[in-house]
């Protein structure tokens, strides 16, 4: 557990996570920094899940996908 402190700790000193309050409650969020990291390792375990799903003729994920970070659409690395 004490391990596990030091790495989020580690994490947030130096801008990867960020701290945000819903409520009263803290919920520990990606910076902009640690977002631009991360995005791409999550749009690809997603394309995995989504390319199983559909191999199992199993749509369901679409409704999943509406409430997606929009970050991680291709489009949306074009600059217009």
């Amino acid at each position: 557990m004490q391990e596990i402190t030091n790495r989020i700790d580690w994490m947030i000193e130096k801008g990867f996570l960020e701290i945000e309050y819903r409520d009263r409650l803290p919920l520990l969020v990606f910076s902009e920094i640690g977002w631009e990291i991360e995005r791409e390792t999550y749009a690809k375990e997603l394309f995995q899940k989504l390319t199983k799903l559909l191999d199992g003729k199993d749509f369901s994920f679409v409704q999943e996908l509406k409430d997606r970070n929009r970050g991680i659409n291709r489009e949306n690395k074009i600059e217009r």
